[in-house]
């Protein structure tokens, strides 16, 4: 069985370590000067070394023809060491073997000294995984260990070391490896391996595996796998193996918002979903690149801080972003992604949350702003300013603050219009309610009062009234009435039309027929039992009534109101 490649080509000397030059420097310098220390702690992103550079000093430090600060890899310690086969340097993986007890049996063997070696060499893996009896067992040992003992933690989550223990080892922060440093090493082991690869595979491996090395070379091991000997190895293909969102699939959608194409966006968005791509993923790097453009355009000199991982064609279209989009544009996407991206897993379809911010957008960049609760004008670039409370001090007593006055005025005025005709409703209702006499109606000349039948015309003349007594049952029959008009009679059944489908499905509804038929037995008690029938007539023409009150200004709640009715609270 073949290794896999990070084992294939893990380091065997300090010499090639990349990526990590400042911590091998400091440790070749003190294997070199024989001041090694009885512990030390590794921290950093997983996939950056720890583990290798921990087994590279095991072996340097029992080294018996080492060479300077590096091992020889030639004599019995090295070799026995390269095969795994002493029992002098002990791994230890703290995530399956977190107990106390675990740490005292580990005690136990401290005391014997090396078997082969000269230092016995304690590696406890993801040390942050231990108990806590188990690290104030460990304590002990790190207080007084014997002379022939080394410990060395390696943890990606130094915030769940105790302080006592870091205080009692020599730390060493690793840090994740640059794109360019892992596009190299990628290129070197595929050239060993005589594997032939597009350009632009590298790139997007490295940028998947977000500067851990290990992963970036298991990775590439995955893809080399799959590939027929002597053939090349595609970007679309590992694209597809891998699963994985390419920064250029982000920046053109980004591109799509740029330019206000939100109909190529949404559907470049519903192809990546019928393709199998993973929304969590791609909002992931939808986020990465957002932040990386706001950041661009609110300070270019943090260029080399931000972009170091990118390509420079990929550079370069994050520097051209960021002077397309304003501030406030980027931070309004920006937070609405990240809510996008929070949603995914509770959405019917993965997709929708991200619709959804586009659609908002949308009406953010066209102004169509009811959603927000006013118009949202364009607003110019942040500048910086001093502190809020002085602007607004100085805003008050400024003569430039008069724009602001008749702003408020004027929100003041919809208030106060909106309570008045709130107070109107309410005094309509109760004249409605508390109304003792019926109401007069006028009989035209040509019905028929001795039969007790009612003709259209006193319908017509009594429609407002109907219209009224309508609301005290149900508004929302009220409201479909308003849109319909009395057409004749058929005997004793009232014909109504209305313009609308579903209107006249609604008032044909046998609950909502019971109510009107009460309706128009209240309002004309002396007649028979009528019945009503609604049909539907793109033609008719509804009866004008009398304006309402003036409304709040919001298009969409006044046309609610109108519809169904109902007061504001």
């Amino acid at each position: 069985m073949s290794l896999v490649l990070y084992r294939k080509y893990r380091p065997k000397n300090f010499s090639e370590i990349i990526g990590q030059e400042k911590i091998v420097k400091i440790l070749t310098s003190a294997v070199s000067s024989g001041r090694v220390a009885h512990a030390y702690l590794f921290t950093g992103p997983r996939g950056t070394g720890k583990t290798t550079i921990a087994r590279i000093l095991a072996k340097v430090i029992n080294c018996t023809g080492r060479k300077g600060g590096e091992p020889c890899n030639e004599c019995a310690n090295c070799i026995a060491l390269n095969t795994g086969r002493t029992f002098d340097v002990v791994e230890i993986d703290a995530a399956s073997n977190t107990g106390v007890d675990n740490i005292r049996d580990l005690k136990e063997s401290i005391g014997f000294s090396p078997a082969l070696l000269k230092y016995k060499v304690f590696i406890i893996d993801e040390a942050h995984m231990l108990s806590k009896g188990a690290f104030n067992a460990l304590l002990k040992m790190l207080e007084e260990p014997p002379e022939h003992a080394i410990f060395i933690l390696a943890t990606t989550e130094i915030h769940k070391i105790p302080p006592t223990i870091i205080s009692r080892a020599q730390r060493f922060d690793f840090r994740k490896f640059r794109l360019d440093e892992m596009i190299e090493r990628l290129k070197e082991i595929a050239k060993q391996e005589k594997v032939k690869i597009e350009k632009g595979v590298m790139e997007v491996i490295a940028l998947s595996a977000d500067g851990g090395m290990r992963d970036a070379e298991s990775m590439l091991g995955q893809i080399i796998s799959l590939e027929a000997p002597g053939e090349e190895i595609k970007l679309a293909e590992v694209k597809m193996v891998l699963g994985l969102t390419d920064t250029e699939s982000v920046l053109k959608f980004v591109g799509f918002m740029s330019k206000n194409q939100f109909k190529e966006a949404i559907i470049f968005l519903n192809d990546i979903t019928f393709e199998g791509q993973d929304l969590e993923q791609f909002a992931g790097s939808l986020i990465d690149i957002l932040r990386k453009i706001t950041i661009l355009k609110t300070n270019r000199d943090l260029k080399k801080y931000v972009i170091s991982d990118s390509t420079e064609e990929q550079a370069e279209r994050l520097l051209k972003l960021a002077d397309v989009f304003s501030e406030q544009e980027l931070l309004w996407i920006f937070k609405k992604m990240i809510t996008a991206k929070n949603e995914i897993k509770s959405a019917v379809l993965p997709q929708i949350p991200f619709e959804i911010a586009l659609i908002e957008y949308d009406m953010f960049k066209n102004n169509r702003g009811a959603l927000f609760g006013k118009k949202i004008e364009n607003v110019p670039e942040i500048k910086k300013e001093p502190k809020a409370e002085v602007v607004a001090k100085k805003k008050l007593n400024d003569s430039d603050s008069e724009l602001k006055t008749k702003e408020i005025i004027q929100a003041k005025e919809t208030v106060k219009e909106k309570k008045m005709w709130k107070t109107e409703k309410i005094q309509q209702k109760n004249e409605v309610e508390t109304e003792k006499e019926p109401e007069i109606i006028e009989v035209a000349e040509n019905s028929d009062t001795e039969s007790g039948r009612v003709g259209i015309e006193e319908v017509k003349a009594n429609w407002n009234q109907i219209l009224r007594t309508a609301k005290k049952y149900n508004h929302s029959i009220s409201a479909f009435l308003k849109l319909s008009a009395p057409q004749e009679f058929k005997k004793d059944m009232l014909m109504l039309a209305t313009p609308y489908k579903f209107h006249a499905e609604k008032l044909n509804d046998s609950s909502n027929r019971k109510i009107i038929d009460k309706v128009l037995l209240e309002v004309f008690p002396a007649s028979k039992n009528i019945k009503v029938t609604v049909i539907q007539d793109e033609n008719v023409k509804v009866v004008k009534l009398p304006e309402a009150p003036k409304k709040i200004g919001d298009e969409r709640v006044d046309a609610a109101l109108d519809v169904f009715g109902g007061e504001l609270e």
